[in-house]
């Protein structure tokens, strides 16, 4: 899979909303290059998971309804409340899928971008679009985000598996490397005289970034992921410190699910444009 694109949803599903799984999908050396304006959500698999409907999405639905002409507003109306009520207060899933070596290169102010997934979940004050990951994995791979422009991360969410997770990612792991990962914002440093310099400083999570719009009683957080280096996450373990976990812990084995009781090739995603 190669994508070079300059929307604002970018993966192999742009965007992935209502009551949807994702499921036994393994992408194999993905390619995606994005050159964004605005705010961008872009991951191998997935840029967006679940978001909130905008005007142009619910315009798009009401255009997809064929009714009779002679049928009132209010019950036109009622119509179309009754279809969004499939992506409003939803949940979608990502079960039992892998990402293996992605190169991911973007630049964008106020970038979302994970290897696997962009963006996880949202909410619009009154409903809620929540996501579930579980058994999902990527392999390695390289990540570059605003490479030699740190200024245009000031507002990012950058991580290693995923870049900002607003619900739930379970039993899921990264392999990719710091060495791997570019993505900086503009510091201060001193030089050898102890002066002032300007410098360029990491700045991600090796996992995912954890938002806030939900809360752990509503069933958000991270729990059981491992990653390659150091994540601020507390249910976010290093390899080197905790593989392989314990019996019993409901960490499938590498490459395999328990949603699923087979190896994850069910559908392999190669050198497709």
């Amino acid at each position: 899979m190669s994508i070079t694109s300059s929307d604002t949803q970018v993966g192999l599903f742009s965007k992935v909303t209502g009551n949807s799984t994702l499921k036994n999908v393994n992408l194999i050396d993905p390619v995606v290059n994005v050159s964004a304006t605005d705010t961008c959500y872009v991951g191998a698999l997935c840029g967006q998971l679940n978001y909130r409907l905008s005007s142009q999405d619910i315009q798009l639905i009401y255009n997809s309804i064929s009714l009779p002409e002679n049928l009132s507003k209010v019950v036109k109306q009622a119509l179309l409340e009754e279809l969004l009520s499939d992506f409003l207060n939803s949940q979608a899933q990502i079960m039992a899928c892998r990402v293996e070596n992605p190169t991911l290169t973007v630049t964008g102010s106020t970038p979302r971008v994970g290897t696997v997934c962009g963006a996880n979940g949202d909410m619009d004050g009154t409903n809620a679009f929540k996501e579930l990951i579980w058994d999902t994995y990527n392999l390695g791979g390289t990540l570059s985000v605003n490479a030699g422009n740190p200024a245009a991360n000031q507002n990012r969410r950058i991580g290693g598996f995923c870049g900002l997770n607003e619900f739930f990612i379970g039993r899921s792991y990264t392999t990719i490397t710091a060495d791997d990962i570019t993505a900086t914002i503009p510091g201060q440093g001193t030089d050898e005289n102890g002066n002032p310099i300007s410098i360029e400083v990491d700045s991600y999570q090796e996992f995912a970034n954890q938002g806030t719009l939900f809360s752990a009683s509503d069933g958000a957080g991270i729990s059981s992921a491992y990653a390659a280096a150091p994540d601020t996450n507390a249910d976010v373990s290093q390899f080197s410190q905790s593989w392989p976990p314990p019996v019993g812990s409901c960490i499938p084995e590498y490459g395999r699910s328990i949603h699923w009781d087979g190896p994850v090739t069910l559908l392999i995603v190669t050198g497709m444009k």
